[in-house]
């Protein structure tokens, strides 16, 4: 890395600029290495939850993660249809933590289209569509997706970006509807598994509930598999900062219920 950071100094004068071209070229790198990989390459759109399932049931070592965070489907899809993407640099002095502004970088480059080899498998969860608002450019029509805390909405930002909310309710069927015809064409013969975030307040159970039914439906065309809990086996973090954060229990319980599906389906396959 020191190597390579010293050769470009001339060409990129700034660290950070330096920084950001070496980790683009380790990216490619990887991708030309991922045919030869051998773990289990994974697909995902997941938040916390989503990645620590996955890190409990095949362990740290065993998968190749490649993974989208804050990419709504119906925005998604938006891009997949020519839409322009967000432009990272723009949002950036807006978005109130550091920690999130990665998140920022994969909608506008989307790394689900540059992954070269076939995934094994590909997981999601629903928090995106439960939480994630969408916002537009005034002046030049592109879309990032954020949480309303994520964002500091000063006059500034007001003055260049419009909140087009939450995905409606009634607009759910059509966006999952879209997205997994796209996602099964691109990645056929793939399983999905798709973890329900549970919710805390009265208007998110509306959209979970939504979401849940759904995908239910979904399930019949496309090969989808729902893990979900009852509202009994859910226990909260109290001691976690951020919302939507799940005791080591309830991760377990998730996880036992990807098992069962896994099971039953090789049921059904023999």
């Amino acid at each position: 890395m020191i190597s390579f950071l010293h050769r470009n100094k001339k060409k990129y004068p700034t660290m950070r600029q330096r920084v950001d071209i070496f980790r683009v070229a380790l990216r490619r790198k990887i991708l030309m290495a991922l045919p030869f990989v051998k773990k289990t390459v994974i697909l995902s759109r997941t938040a916390c939850l989503g990645r620590e399932l996955i890190d409990l049931k095949y362990g740290t070592k065993n998968v190749f993660i490649w993974n989208q965070q804050k990419t709504r489907v119906d925005v998604f899809m938006d891009w997949i249809f020519g839409q322009p993407r967000p432009k990272w640099k723009v949002v950036r002095p807006f978005i109130k933590r550091e920690d999130l502004l990665p998140f920022m970088k994969q909608q506008e480059h989307l790394p689900w289209l540059h992954l070269q080899k076939k995934p094994d498998l590909i997981v999601m969860d629903s928090l995106s569509e439960l939480l994630d608002q969408k916002f537009t450019h005034k002046k030049e029509d592109w879309s990032f997706c954020a949480y309303h805390s994520d964002v500091d909405k000063d006059a500034s930002f007001v003055q260049t970006f419009d909140n087009n909310g939450l995905l409606k309710l009634e607009e759910f069927e059509k966006a999952y509807e879209t997205f997994f015809e796209w996602l099964t064409k691109t990645y056929p013969n793939t399983d999905i598994i798709f973890i329900h975030y549970p919710t805390a307040w009265v208007s998110a159970k509306e959209r979970e509930f939504e979401i849940l039914r759904v995908l239910k439906s979904l399930e019949k065309t496309y090969p989808i598999y729902n893990i979900c809990l009852p509202e009994s086996k859910v226990e909260w973090d109290n001691d976690n900062k951020f919302l939507y954060h799940f005791t080591e229990n309830t991760k377990k319980s998730f996880v036992k219920e990807w098992q069962k599906v896994e099971k039953m389906e090789q049921r059904v396959v023999l």
